[in-house]
């Protein structure tokens, strides 16, 4: 019940000093929060940027090793060879690290069709390839740097997935072909360097631009064990089958 005794000023001096007081005190909470959410939130940042850097370096040090262990696969095929011995990259780091860059280092070389399983020696690997002699002689010479570049690449990486992928998805409905739409872009040699890229289209989907010239891309997948055949169109975009032989 509501007492009707007047309050006296100096009762509501005190009323009013408490209200603002707690308000006062309120709002010095509030700012420590939000100081210390900002610091959180800077410290997330902060955290986030590093592993991200983190993450950039270790892609770049997988990257070399795989252009390396390309290179070295690309002349044992050369030579006859179909298999061939290779070490994980050494990331130099913790185990984490070391078990994400063999992780990433190992899909990159099932994408571009090796098959990959444990090397005889410790923390190496054993990469085979199909075919016993592949007609290729001088392919490692002309694989150069901007090619190799362009096969570790995003557009790279995604033209040879989409490639691998078409070919599982047509060898499984019991075909033994599948092909790529090509047709040439502009060149650009301050990107592309000397060579001719074009944009390519997988069972009808853009797929990534290519940058290997029709010859090299045809000699590559002979060198994995398929087919390859380049069908130009002087009237419309080219075709580039791929074919292997059925179970």
């Amino acid at each position: 019940m509501k007492s009707d005794r007047p309050v006296n000023a100096h009762s509501a001096r005190e009323l009013v000093s408490d209200a603002l007081a707690r308000q006062e005190t309120q709002r010095k909470a509030r700012e420590r929060a939000d100081a210390a959410k900002n610091r959180a939130l800077e410290a997330a940042e902060l955290k986030q940027k590093a592993a991200a850097a983190h993450a950039r370096r270790l892609a770049r040090r997988v990257t070399e090793a795989f252009k390396a262990s390309l290179q070295r696969a690309l002349e044992a095929a050369v030579e006859g060879q179909t298999r061939l011995e290779i070490e994980h990259p050494q990331t130099l780091g913790n185990a984490s690290d070391d078990d994400l860059a063999k992780a990433m280092f190992d899909e990159k070389l099932r994408l571009f069709g090796f098959s990959v399983s444990p090397g005889d020696a410790e923390d190496s690997l054993s990469v085979e390839w199909r075919r016993e002699s592949p007609e290729f002689s001088d392919l490692s010479r002309r694989l150069n740097a901007d090619v190799l570049g362009w096969v570790s690449s995003t557009s790279g990486q995604m033209v040879l997935g989409h490639l691998w992928s078409s070919i599982r998805l047509h060898a499984n409905r019991g075909k033994t072909s599948c092909s790529l739409t090509v047709e040439a872009l502009t060149r650009n040699e301050a990107r592309w360097g000397p060579n001719q890229p074009y944009r390519v289209l997988v069972d009808g989907k853009p797929s990534g631009c290519l940058l290997l010239s029709p010859k090299v891309m045809e000699e590559l997948t002979g060198a994995l064990g398929y087919g390859c055949s380049w069908r130009p169109n002087e009237e419309g975009p080219h075709q580039l089958a791929v074919s292997w032989q059925g179970a």
